[in-house]
């Protein structure tokens, strides 16, 4: 019974962290750029204006923070007025009750009076102070709305300047795809006429009488068939193009990399100044079907472990499952197998 309680607890829990593995990857999706290079590059324009637009945000944000701020201040020095005024009302309502009593208690109430009035000044002080550093903290308020807007503007500016570049140069290797592509296949074509051609040609030679002259003739045609192919590949030679690709596609991937770094970078400016999240949402690649282009760069390798790790968990769950689900059955066919022997039973299965 314990055998196969642990193993039932340990398909269970290796299940839940699938589910939950799964359920955190669905939730980051809408974070990342597309693996279509065209569309990412789409994603990171959106980045590059919503933090943008987030600059005039900050601004106002940051007006607000320091009106609220600066209203505190007026309530502050009102407030401090408010309790002299109160303190001096009620040593003069004092004095004037003790006129008639006269004597100690007039002095008494007089004495209380003139505190009251020299209280005034220190308590002023101490409200205009606390106004004062209110005041200040409303000029920072005003002043980080300002720097957090210049460096988003800029940021949005860098990240707007790498994607104008990074599709200037997927259109060069777009072009140069376009370019092998179209030689490459005049190549094969040219080369499949030739070896055609080679064919016929040892076709024909071997087709003549005379064993020892037909030796000769079929050694020869076959030479001639080796050259014709030869010639074929020098004259439709497409390596260099082949290189201009791999080069030009090579820069269109690092651009690409780079505007989206800028664009993330923006991005992180603009969270962090308190931009909701939901300005930068990006749809997934499954949602809208897009499909990678030509040039675009084969899935990362870290997303291709990602997967063979969840298929191997995935595995283990299954794998565990069986071996409970066996075990229990087992255990009901033969119900009087003692536990210790269910558990060696379990460890044999196991290996």
């Amino acid at each position: 019974m314990a055998s196969r309680f642990v193993l039932a607890s340990i398909a269970v829990m290796l299940a839940c962290s699938v589910t939950l593995q799964g359920c955190g990857s669905a939730s980051s999706a809408w974070d990342n750029f597309s693996k279509s290079g065209r569309k990412a590059l789409d994603q990171a324009g959106q980045y590059a204006k919503a933090a943008a637009s987030h600059a005039e945000t900050a601004i106002k944000d940051a007006r607000g923070k320091a009106d609220a701020l600066i209203a505190k201040r007026g309530d502050l020095l009102a407030e401090a007025k408010k309790k002299i005024a109160a303190a001096k009302a009620a040593a003069e309502k004092a004095v004037a009750a003790a006129k008639d009593a006269g004597g100690k208690k007039l002095k008494e109430a007089q004495k209380k009076l003139k505190e009251a009035q020299a209280a005034a000044g220190p308590i002023m002080a101490k409200a205009k102070k606390a106004a004062a550093s209110l005041k200040d903290k409303a000029a920072e308020q005003v002043a980080k709305g300002k720097k957090l807007a210049a460096d988003l503007k800029e940021k949005a500016a860098a990240a707007t300047k790498s994607i104008a570049k990074a599709g200037v140069l997927r259109k060069a290797a777009a072009s140069a795809k376009a370019k092998y592509t179209e030689a490459k296949k005049k190549m094969d074509t040219a080369l499949e006429h030739a070896k055609i051609e080679g064919n016929k040609l040892v076709k024909a030679a071997s087709s003549k009488g005379g064993a020892a002259s037909s030796k000769g003739d079929v050694a020869a045609a076959k030479k001639k068939a080796a050259s014709l192919l030869e010639a074929a590949e020098k004259k439709n030679d497409v390596s260099s193009l082949k290189e201009s690709l791999d080069k030009a596609g090579g820069k269109a991937t690092e651009a690409l990399t780079d505007a989206e770094k800028a664009a993330v970078a923006a991005k992180t400016t603009a969270m962090e100044g308190g931009a909701p999240s939901k300005l930068f949402e990006l749809i997934p690649d499954e949602v809208d079907g897009t499909i990678p282009d030509e040039i675009d760069e084969v899935p990362k390798k870290d997303s291709v472990i990602y997967y063979a790790g969840l298929a191997s968990v995935c595995f283990v769950t299954f794998a565990a499952a069986m071996i409970a689900f066996r075990k229990i059955s087992l255990s009901r066919n033969a119900g009087r197998t003692p536990v210790s022997q269910s558990i060696e039973d379990a460890d044999e299965i196991l290996e």
